[in-house]
């Protein structure tokens, strides 16, 4: 519901600020000349986007299960590949990917187990994934989620839609809980950084 308008609210509720941590996240996947990437819950295909611009030789390939989202993202680059599917059953082999990265995505993912075990699959041996996402115990998450709904109310959006956010980031693991489910799937976590006053943070796994 909230896809025709997603990528202003995003600039809205987060000053801008996501565009920068998204391409410092980016950074993290090691896209070498004709890397295939994966951006999983791609949503409106910013990540992959930013991915094509940069490394114009990788391929690279969006997954999302909305297909409002795919259909806006489908129009910021046709050199993309996207597709419809859920990231619990991904649509390719084992092996298939250099890099995937998942950004602002995990929170809404009910089992995160079963995702886990599809990106190991499908990524290459010594493959890069990099888990990109809000965080509960900054300081001022509490602040930053009232300035989300203030946001939601001011500019007559879906406040459903972004009380379901809020709830979700109250509700996400805390990173040493990620780390250690990505861990005992077989992971090894190489990086992990702190973005945006500690709002927002990644961690960089390596198969």
């Amino acid at each position: 519901n909230i896809a025709e308008y997603y990528d202003f609210m995003n600039d809205i509720i987060s000053l801008g600020l996501h565009k920068k941590i998204k391409k410092d996240s980016i950074k993290e996947l090691m896209v070498k000349n004709n890397s295939v990437v994966l951006d999983l819950c791609c949503g409106t295909g910013d990540i992959a986007r930013i991915i094509k611009k940069r490394y114009k030789s990788a391929k690279v390939i969006g997954i999302d299960n909305s297909i409002n989202m795919l259909k806006i993202a489908k129009n910021k680059n046709d050199e993309i590949r996207y597709i419809f599917a859920n990231a619990e059953k991904i649509p390719f082999p084992d092996c298939h990917f250099d890099s995937i990265i998942i950004g602002f995505g995990f929170r809404n993912i009910l089992d995160k187990e079963a995702v886990i075990k599809e990106i190991y699959r499908v990524l290459k041996l010594e493959g890069t994934f990099v888990l990109l996402d809000l965080r509960k115990e900054a300081l001022f998450s509490p602040l930053y989620q009232k300035f989300i709904l203030i946001c939601a109310k001011l500019f007559k959006k879906d406040e459903k839609a972004y009380t379901y956010l809020t709830e979700s980031i109250k509700s996400y693991p805390a990173i040493d809980e990620i780390i250690r489910i990505f861990q005992d799937n077989n992971f090894s976590c190489i990086k992990s950084k702190l973005k945006a006053f500690n709002i927002a943070s990644y961690q960089v796994f390596k198969k």
